[in-house]
């Protein structure tokens, strides 16, 4: 639920990228606009993590990301850590459609919206690597008692439910 709410949160920059992306724009330009929406979610989960432990999403779902061993705030080095190989996972794909538009005659229109990608080996393999990502962290989290993710195992952190009731707070 919380990476639904912070998609909410980050919809309204999306949708600039995609709009201006559906333009006949310069192919420099869509690669600006391309790797920028790429950076939008890492930026965003990192900053937030590192800043406060949790996102807008874990906010709103009462969870926190402490250190696991521990259980003291993380520190900006465990954020990147957490969130890392996701981010390097979508920029090799906006690298890829990035390099689609510099090299090919395709306009940046076409590669965005998949015209270009759906033909092409090396797309379906750069989309296979995060599924299978995906899988591996979903059968972590499932098999060890705290219900730790692998990203969770690579930066010693977890996520614990918080108790404390905010409006109690405001009282």
């Amino acid at each position: 639920m919380a990476s639904f709410v912070d998609s909410c949160v980050l919809w309204p920059v999306q949708l600039v990228a995609i709009v201006v992306l559906a333009q006949d724009i310069p192919q420099g330009l869509a690669v600006i606009v391309l790797v920028a929406q790429s950076l939008v979610w890492p930026l965003y989960t990192i900053s937030m993590h590192a800043r406060f432990g949790q996102t807008v999403g874990k906010m709103v779902t009462r969870v926190r990301v402490l250190d696991a061993r521990t259980e003291a705030p993380i520190t900006p080095r465990q954020a990147v850590l957490r969130d890392g190989i996701p981010a390097l996972l979508t920029l090799g794909l906006a690298g890829y459609q990035a390099f689609l538009i510099l090299t090919t005659a395709a306009s940046p229109r076409d590669v965005t919206s998949g015209e270009a990608l759906a033909a092409s080996t090396a797309f379906w393999l750069l989309a296979l690597i995060p599924l299978v990502w995906f899988v591996a962290e979903v059968l972590t989290m499932l098999t060890n008692e705290r219900r730790r993710a692998l990203h969770d195992f690579i930066a010693g952190t977890v996520v614990i439910r918080t108790n404390v009731d905010d409006r109690l707070d405001r009282a």
